[in-house]
C-alpha cells in the first residue's frame, strides 16, 4: 500500500524554506525512530512531503523521501518501500542513493536476480558511486550470493571487500572484520572449515570490547561449529552468546520503549533459540535459555526493578520450586539441518536426581501433517468446522502422538507444568483423551511463575463485566487529539470496510446470568456500552480486580518476511500484536471519526497499559488465545495482557457457541462462588465437565406466529424425561483455557 500523501495543491517555497522544513522534519523523525516511534515518525515524514508538494526536483525533498522509504524498511514494510520507491521520477531513479536503496529493498524482499542486477551496474561504473564506497557493493554482493547457497562467489567477492577496504589510507577495521565474519559462514557452507575458523577467530578478537557485535561473532563461531559436526565446542559458544544476550537486556531493557522491546526481541527470540539445534548435549542450559526467552518477551509493565530480577531466573530456581511429584515441560521449536523440530525440555524437582532431560519429538512436517478426520492437523486446528475439531479433541492416537514420548515422566506426576510453542499453542494438548493416568495440566506462559507460589494476589473483590454491545452505534466522540485506528486500518485492509462485526445476543444473556451468579460474592459493575475509551480507563482504574470481556474477538494472520541471512541482526518493527483484538461498542463505525479511538482494543495497544492489579481476566470471546505463533507464545491478546501485567486468563482457542458459552460461564462463576478456594483451574474443568453433562429435553408446543408446531429445548428436571447432552462434543468446551493460574 502506498503510503506517500498526495496534496490538493502545489506550495511555492524558496530553496531556504525548502531546507528548513526537510531537515527538521529528518532530525525529528530519526530521534522518533531510535526511540521506536515509528508511527510518529511516519506521521512527520508525511507531514513534511505534503508541505513539499510541488518541490520534488529539490534534492532536500528527495532526501527526505528516500529517508521515508528506509523507515518502511526498518519497520519491516518491504512492499510499501518498493511502492513508494517507485513513485520518483525517472530522472531520480539514475541516482546512487535511489539505486542503493532499491538494491536494499529487493534484497529484503527476497528478489536476488534483481538485486544483483543493479549492484553489476555499480561495479561497471554504469552508476557513479565514490571509490571509497565501493567495498560495500561488493560486500552486499556477497552476502547475496551467500544467501542464495553460490559460496564460491560469495567468498570472492567479500574478499574482494576487504582487500579494497584495506587498501584505503585509513582503514576501517570494523568494517573489515564484519565482513569477515560473515565471510566464515559461507567458507564453511563451501567445506573450508580452517579458513572458517581463522577469519571467525580473528574477528571474536577484534570485537572482545564491543559485547553487541562480539556476541553476535560469536553466535556465528557457533554456527560454524555446528557445520562442522562440533557440537560440544558449539554448545559451549552458543552458551557464551546467550549470556551475553542476557546481560545486554538487563542492562537495556529498562531504557527502552515498550515497542523498542518488541521490536529488539523479535530480532533475538529466532537467532537465540539456534542454541536448542545442540539438543542433548546440555538440558540444563537449554532450559535456563528457554526461561529467559520467554521471560523477556512478556516484559511490559515490569520496572528497572522487576526486570534484573525476572532476567536473572534460571532452570534451577524453577527446579527448586517445583514440589514433589511435579514436572515442567517446556516445549521448544528449532531450526536444525534444514528442518524444523519438536523437543520438549523436561525439568525435575531439584531433589530429583533426574536433572533436566531434553527430549526429541516430532519435525514440524509431521505433526503438522499428522491425518485428523478427513484432513491434518494444523488444517484442523485453523478450521472453523465442528466436525474437524471434535475430530482432534476425540482422537486418542493423536493423545498418544503428543504425549507418549513424555510418559515415562508424566505417569509419576501429579502436576505438570507447561509452556507450549509452535502449532501447540493453538492446540489444547490439556484437553486432549489421555488414556491411563492423568496429572493435572498448567498452562503457563513462562515457569518463572513458579518462583513466587505461594504468594498473595489480590483477592477478586470487584468485578467488571461487559457483554450485549452494540458494534453499530455511534457513540459520543473521545476528542483524543491522535486517535488510534492502528488495529481497525489492518483489519479493513485484511478483511475489507463494512460491519465487521455482529450484534451477538448471547452475550447479553450472559452478563445476566453472571450478575445472578456471583453478586453474592462481589461487588459487581455491568456494561452493555462500553467503547474503547470507557474501557481502557475502566482496566487502568484500580477499583477492579477481575475483567469478564463477552464480545467478538480476532486473530487475523500477519506474515512476516523472512529475514535474509545478511540481514538477520538487524531490528525490524513487530507489529504483529496489531493483528489481534477485541471488538467493544461502535467498533464498526467508530473509526470515522478522527478524534475518537477506533472501537477496537488491540494487543499492542495492551501492551501500553499497566494492569498488575487485575488478577483475572476472562475472555469470553473468539480467538482470543491465537495470533501469530512464535517461540514464547501466540502473540495476541493473552501475550498483551500478559506484558500488561494480568495475572491468569481464561481464553478461547477457536470461534465460541454463543449458548454453550453462556452456559460455561454461569458454572465457571457458580462454581467459583460457591467454592472459592479452587483454582480458576480447577473451577473451569468443574464447569467444562457440567456444560458436557449439561441435559436438556425437546419439548414440543404450537406456534401461534407460523400456525405450525415447533421444538424448544428446555432443562432436563426429572427421570420421567428423556433427555440428550447437547454440549458433550469437544467443540463447545474444549476451546477454553486457563492460562497462568494461582499455583498453590
Amino acid at each position: 500500500m502506498l503510503l506517500c500523501v498526495v496534496a490538493s495543491r502545489a506550495t511555492a517555497l524558496d530553496n531556504a524554506e525548502i531546507a528548513t522544513i526537510a531537515q527538521a522534519a529528518a532530525a525529528k523523525a530519526l530521534t522518533l525512530k531510535n526511540n521506536g516511534q515509528y508511527d510518529k515518525a511516519e506521521k512527520v515524514y508525511r507531514e513534511a512531503l505534503d508541505k513539499l508538494q510541488g518541490n520534488e526536483s529539490d534534492n532536500n525533498y528527495k532526501t527526505l523521501k528516500l529517508n521515508y522509504c528506509e523507515l518502511f524498511l526498518r519497520r519491516g514494510m518491504y512492499q510499501t518501500a518498493n511502492d513508494t520507491l517507485e513513485t520518483f521520477s525517472a530522472k531520480d531513479k539514475e541516482s546512487s542513493q535511489w539505486n542503493r536503496l532499491k538494491a536494499s529493498t529487493l534484497t529484503y524482499m527476497g528478489d536476488y536476480r534483481e538485486a544483483l542486477e543493479i549492484y553489476d551496474m555499480f561495479v561497471s561504473d554504469d552508476i557513479r558511486i565514490a571509490p571509497a564506497d565501493k567495498w560495500n557493493i561488493y560486500s552486499n554482493i556477497g552476502y547475496i550470493y551467500a544467501q542464495i547457497g553460490q559460496y564460491e562467489p560469495a567468498i570472492a567477492n567479500m574478499r574482494k571487500a576487504i582487500d579494497m577496504l584495506q587498501a584505503q589510507s585509513t582503514v576501517n577495521q570494523a568494517n573489515v572484520f564484519t565482513i569477515r565474519s560473515n565471510l566464515s559462514i559461507a567458507e564453511a557452507r563451501a567445506g573450508q572449515f580452517d579458513q572458517a575458523r581463522q577469519d571467525i577467530d580473528a574477528s571474536l578478537q577484534y570485537f572482545r570490547s564491543n559485547e553487541p557485535i562480539y556476541a553476535i561473532t560469536l553466535r556465528k563461531k557457533a554456527e560454524i561449529l555446528m557445520m562442522q559436526g562440533n557440537t560440544a565446542d558449539a554448545t559451549t559458544a552458543f552458551i557464551e552468546y546467550a549470556e551475553s544476550e542476557r546481560r545486554q537486556a538487563i542492562r537495556q531493557f529498562a531504557l527502552f520503549t515498550e515497542q523498542k522491546r518488541l521490536d529488539y526481541w523479535q530480532n533475538k527470540r529466532p537467532l537465540i533459540s539456534e542454541i536448542f539445534q545442540t539438543e542433548t548435549e546440555r538440558p540444563d542450559a537449554l532450559f535456563d535459555v528457554s526461561i529467559f526467552r520467554r521471560e523477556v518477551s512478556l516484559l511490559g509493565s515490569a520496572d528497572s526493578i522487576d526486570i534484573p530480577k525476572r532476567l536473572k531466573i534460571r532452570g534451577n530456581d524453577i527446579r527448586h520450586a517445583l514440589h514433589k511429584g511435579e514436572i515442567a515441560i517446556d516445549f521448544v521449536k528449532y531450526t536444525k539441518d534444514s528442518v524444523e523440530r519438536y523437543a520438549a525440555i523436561v525439568a525435575f524437582p531439584d531433589k530429583d536426581n533426574r536433572g533436566v532431560k531434553f527430549i526429541l519429538l516430532w519435525t514440524e512436517a509431521q505433526l503438522n501433517d499428522y491425518p485428523v478426520g478427513r484432513t491434518t492437523l494444523k488444517s484442523a486446528v485453523c478450521s472453523r468446522l465442528t466436525a474437524d475439531k471434535n475430530a482432534v479433541y476425540t482422537d486418542s492416537l493423536l493423545a498418544q502422538t503428543i504425549w507418549q514420548p513424555l510418559k515415562p515422566y508424566i505417569d509419576s506426576a501429579t502436576d505438570v507444568y507447561f509452556c507450549p510453542d509452535g502449532l501447540l499453542n493453538m492446540l489444547a494438548i490439556e484437553n486432549l483423551p489421555i488414556d491411563g493416568h492423568r496429572p493435572t495440566f498448567h498452562r503457563m506462559t513462562t515457569f518463572t511463575q513458579l518462583t513466587k507460589r505461594g504468594a498473595k494476589r489480590r483477592s477478586a473483590d470487584k468485578m467488571l463485566v461487559v457483554g450485549g454491545l452494540d458494534y453499530n452505534a455511534y457513540l459520543a466522540a473521545d476528542t483524543i487529539a491522535q486517535a488510534n485506528h492502528e488495529a481497525i486500518d489492518l483489519l479493513h485492509q485484511k478483511i475489507g470496510v463494512g460491519r465487521i462485526f455482529t450484534y451477538l445476543g448471547g452475550t447479553k444473556d450472559e452478563v445476566s446470568a453472571i450478575n445472578k451468579s456471583v453478586k453474592h460474592r462481589m461487588a459487581l459493575d455491568t456494561a452493555i456500552v462500553k467503547s474503547e475509551a470507557e474501557l481502557k480507563r475502566d482496566l487502568a482504574d484500580k477499583k477492579y480486580s477481575a475483567i469478564h470481556l463477552s464480545t467478538h474477538g480476532y486473530s487475523l494472520s500477519v506474515d512476516v518476511a523472512e529475514q535474509a541471512e545478511m540481514f538477520r541482526d538487524s531490528l525490524t518493527e513487530d507489529r504483529s500484536l496489531v493483528a489481534s483484538g477485541i471488538a467493544l461498542s461502535g467498533a464498526n463505525v467508530a473509526y470515522k471519526n478522527s478524534h475518537s479511538d477506533d472501537g477496537v482494543l488491540s494487543a499492542r495497544e495492551l501492551c501500553d497499559m499497566n494492569l498488575k492489579h487485575i488478577d483475572l481476566v476472562v475472555l469470553s470471546a473468539c480467538q482470543t488465545a491465537l495470533g501469530n505463533v512464535s517461540d514464547e507464545g501466540p502473540a495476541g491478546i493473552v501475550r498483551g495482557l500478559k506484558k500488561s501485567g494480568v495475572n491468569t486468563i481464561i481464553a478461547t482457542l477457536w470461534e465460541v457457541d454463543d449458548a454453550a458459552t453462556k452456559l460455561l460461564m454461569t458454572y465457571f462463576y457458580k462454581t467459583m462462588s460457591s467454592n472459592p478456594n479452587l483454582t480458576t483451574q480447577q473451577a473451569l474443568t468443574a464447569a467444562q465437565d457440567s456444560l458436557r453433562n449439561h441435559k436438556v429435553v425437546a419439548h414440543s408446543y404450537f406456534n401461534p406466529a407460523t400456525l405450525a408446531s415447533a421444538t424448544e429445548y428446555v432443562d432436563y428436571q426429572n427421570d420421567n424425561q428423556t433427555p440428550i447432552t447437547p454440549y458433550a462434543s469437544p467443540y463447545y468446551w474444549a476451546p477454553f483455557v486457563a492460562i497462568d493460574d494461582r499455583i498453590k
